[in-house]
């Protein structure tokens, strides 16, 4: 499965982020969905995605960079969640995937 968000991918020139670090018309693979409880009981909804780059990470809640994994160790066990800003690998809620993604692909191998 893969997700992109719209906009022209340009690999070769200036690459367009958004204001999250997402690149503009790039595909990112759609790794994992679940939904999980927080620490404090609350449910939350998260998508694991990784940019095939291996660079240029979603920088908003949940990403490498957000103090709820801090808040949340159960959660970062649970998923088994290892921080590290430079691999491409990035979770992200639902509701931000909502606001910066707009299609999904799902290949099929029949």
């Amino acid at each position: 499965m893969t997700c992109s968000r719209k906009g022209t991918d340009n690999m070769t020139g200036t690459v367009v982020q958004n204001k999250f670090g997402l690149v503009d018309g790039h595909c990112y693979s759609l790794l994992r969905a679940v939904e999980v409880t927080d620490d404090s009981g609350n449910p939350v909804k998260l998508l694991n995605l990784r940019n095939p780059w291996g660079k240029f990470e979603f920088g908003g809640d949940w990403s490498d960079q957000s103090p709820l994994w801090d808040q949340n160790p159960n959660l970062e066990e649970e998923l088994g969640y290892v921080r590290d800003t430079t691999d491409g690998d990035f979770w992200i809620s639902l509701t931000d995937y909502c606001d910066n993604f707009g299609d999904v692909t799902i290949c099929s191998a029949e």
